[in-house]
């Protein structure tokens, strides 16, 4: 198959990149700016695309992040209307659109599934929500994903556990817990999300029409989280624990997951069983 791709230089796009790629199938990414890659193709992500060569999939994961109270007009420009023009160019080609939105859309309830209501909390979970609509309006051979917070080495940093992760593997740095730390989560890793994004994609007769809730069965507490970094890369020294915020719990519903999801303890081991020894560079 063949999949026009934005976002595959992002956190979670990288590794959708190599899996795709690891599996005989062709990549046309879209880019902001000109890079050295054989096959790109320069976008704005404003204005309509045009001229190009037809693909059986687009998997949209490029987004304008940000949470700033103040609006701003650049993250609706590009999270919605780049959305539509690339749902409308999928439609044109009878492609089956993947779309990355946000469990965001429902704001900051503690229990999260299809029932729970729409109340986006942040002009970025506001901007993705537009962006859904507009998706349902355009092309029907579309799925939603709704994805929860997604941990892994070099996350993004608003998900403080993707610093943790960042730090206790290329320092060994022990991991700071500002309060109780008793919050449940269920994050999902990189890979599993990347996987499940792909397994999505080459499956569009089992999918369209739907909204899936990318997340991790486990459950785990934000001070669990930590314990477990701490053991895995830090050679087991306990973390550092400061005054700070409590956290309650942010659950998600997951939807049915296509294969066997890893936890935390085995991503990790990964991770370190990869890790350069003391004293080489990371």
């Amino acid at each position: 198959m063949k999949f026009l791709v934005t976002g595959f230089g992002g956190f979670i796009g990288q590794v959708c990149q190599r899996i795709l790629i690891e599996q005989g199938h062709r990549l046309l990414p879209i880019v902001r700016r000109a890079e050295k890659q054989q096959e790109t193709i320069v976008w704005d992500f404003k204005s309509p695309l045009t001229e190009i060569p037809p693909v059986d999939g687009v998997i949209h994961l490029a987004a304008s992040v940000h949470f700033k109270e103040a609006l701003d007009p650049q993250l609706y420009a590009v999270n919605v209307l780049g959305t539509y023009h690339l749902a409308r160019l999928a439609q044109k080609m009878g492609a089956f659109f993947v779309f990355a939105s946000t469990i965001g859309v429902h704001g900051q309830s503690a229990r999260i599934g299809p029932q729970t209501e729409i109340a986006p909390s942040s002009h970025y979970a506001m901007s993705k929500l537009l962006a859904e609509h507009l998706l349902e309006e355009v092309t029907k051979n579309s799925v939603i994903l709704r994805i929860g917070g997604v941990y892994g080495l070099h996350g993004p940093s608003h998900l403080s556990l993707n610093t943790a992760i960042t730090q206790a593997y290329e320092d060994r740095k022990v991991p700071v817990l500002k309060g109780n730390g008793a919050g449940r989560r269920n994050y999902l890793s990189v890979t599993d999300a990347a996987r499940w994004i792909c397994t999505v994609a080459q499956n569009p007769t089992d999918y369209a029409g739907k909204i899936l809730y990318l997340a991790s069965p486990e459950h785990l507490t934000i001070r669990q989280y930590l314990e477990e970094i701490s053991r895995v890369l830090t050679d087991g020294r306990p973390f550092i624990e400061e005054p700070g915020k409590d956290t309650s719990d942010v659950l998600i519903e997951p939807s049915p997951v296509p294969f066997a999801l890893s936890n935390l303890s085995d991503y990790l081991k990964g991770l370190a069983q990869k890790r350069p020894l003391v004293g080489q560079r990371v």
